[in-house]
């Protein structure tokens, strides 16, 4: 089952009904988000606890050979986020 942002925001509604979902859940929701994008383009790692570790990993550029016509392309150097699962997630996970 895939959650999206919305379905978040509407559980967090429903969780506190005396907060105004339009004022203040949804916009706390998006400046989370934004913050943690924030940081990881800024190359550095974001630890919440119990939860996990999100991290930036750097792919150096490299010479790879096509399938479709065997010519050689030059991948460019890029970077990519992860989530490691922190030790007591893993536990609840695989209880």
């Amino acid at each position: 089952m895939k959650i999206t942002r919305i379905d978040i925001m509407e559980d967090l509604a429903k969780e506190f009904p005396d907060i105004n979902e339009v004022k203040v859940i949804r916009p706390l929701v998006n400046k989370f988000i934004a913050n943690l994008k924030g940081y990881l383009i800024a190359g550095h790692s974001v630890h919440l606890a119990e939860f996990g570790k999100f991290v930036t990993t750097i792919h150096k550029p490299k010479r790879v050979v096509s399938n479709l016509n065997g010519s050689v392309v030059v991948t460019p150097e890029r970077r990519s986020a992860k989530l490691r699962i922190g030790d007591h997630f893993k536990k609840e996970l695989n209880p």
